[in-house]
């Protein structure tokens, strides 16, 4: 059997939806690309003869060429980095073998593939998940303690902005910023939720596990609703939207600030309900008190003196003047 028969019969027997491209003598360019997308060894002859199988709902495919005969095998099978290929393949393991010496018969390739490469190709996405969750909350919380740190300087002694534009600024800039973070991670929610259940199933009844099952129950309602939010602005910010997307002023901007103010509970909630995910998914014990605050849009850290305060606000002034002088583009 030629390779590429060969090929299209395996993917015909991989569960999902497989598809095989046969590749003959790929200019040097495109040599290069597929080498450094796939995991594992290539040489030169690989891509006078070679197949790609992808499957849609995968970000990790396969890479199939002949074998040399002297293996005693027909066929080499490499996993291949496709969509944000390398964020997902980054998080293998050196000990983790993403490459299989295949048999002629497709049907027991097949199987070996089944077996053992998706099972794997699996566990790196959900890492790769997970890598993402970690980082988005850890962003975020950043911008929350930013916040937190400045703020008080930002008020007098009763709690009213000495500046109510520098405030504003603050505020916005913070919301902005902790809901970019939470957006990456909506990109994932579904596939995060159920890896979250499945190491839910493995906790023994009692207090962690219920704590870990209530967090779970309201991040995917977080994660509905933060969704749902952002479809019911998409009309609103098109309309302020050019059809390549760049922004029409004013009324842009002032929606944009609109939507994510509105949105501020989700992002407390999500980075008190997050770490608590992340923990589960790390097969850590549940935290007793999560690392974020749902009240944290108007929490504060203990007050700075009035010089410190003064000092702040003249910082701050500053840098808004930088800003406006800057070029718009």
């Amino acid at each position: 059997m030629d390779l590429p028969s060969y090929a299209t019969a395996l993917a015909a027997r991989l569960p999902g939806t497989w598809t095989a491209e046969h590749h003959q003598h790929l200019d040097a360019d495109m040599a290069d690309i597929v080498s450094m997308l796939a995991l594992g060894p290539t040489r030169p002859a690989d891509f006078r003869n070679a197949s790609v199988l992808t499957d849609p709902a995968r970000p990790i495919g396969l890479l199939v060429t002949e074998e040399q005969p002297a293996t005693g095998y027909g066929y080499s099978i490499r996993s291949i980095a496709l969509t944000d290929g390398h964020s997902y393949t980054q998080q293998a393991l050196s000990a983790e073998q993403l490459d299989l010496a295949l048999p002629a018969d497709p049907a027991t390739a097949a199987a070996g593939i089944e077996r053992t490469l998706l099972p794997l190709h699996d566990r790196l996405q959900a890492r790769h998940r997970l890598a993402v969750l970690e980082e988005a909350l850890q962003g975020a919380q950043l911008a929350l303690d930013h916040w937190d740190s400045i703020s008080d300087g930002l008020c007098d002694d009763d709690g009213w902005p000495l500046d109510e534009q520098l405030y504003d600024d603050g505020k916005v800039r913070r919301d902005a910023t902790a809901l970019a973070h939470l957006q990456r991670v909506l990109l994932h929610a579904d596939a995060l939720l159920r890896d979250g259940r499945a190491a839910h199933q493995l906790l023994s009844p009692g207090p962690e596990a219920d704590r870990s099952g209530y967090y779970l129950r309201t991040l995917a309602g977080t994660f509905e609703g933060a969704n749902r939010t952002l479809d019911e602005w998409k009309p609103t910010l098109q309309r302020h939207s050019r059809a390549d997307g760049t922004p029409i002023e004013p009324g842009r901007t002032a929606a944009v600030e609109e939507r994510n103010a509105e949105m501020w509970s989700d992002v407390g909630t999500w980075l008190s309900a997050g770490p608590v995910l992340a923990a589960l998914l790390r097969g850590a014990a549940v935290p007793a008190e999560p690392a974020g605050r749902t009240a944290a849009a108007e929490a504060r850290s203990p007050r700075l003196p009035a010089a410190a305060s003064s000092l702040v606000v003249q910082v701050l002034r500053a840098e808004q003047a930088d800003r406006n002088r800057a070029p718009r583009r």
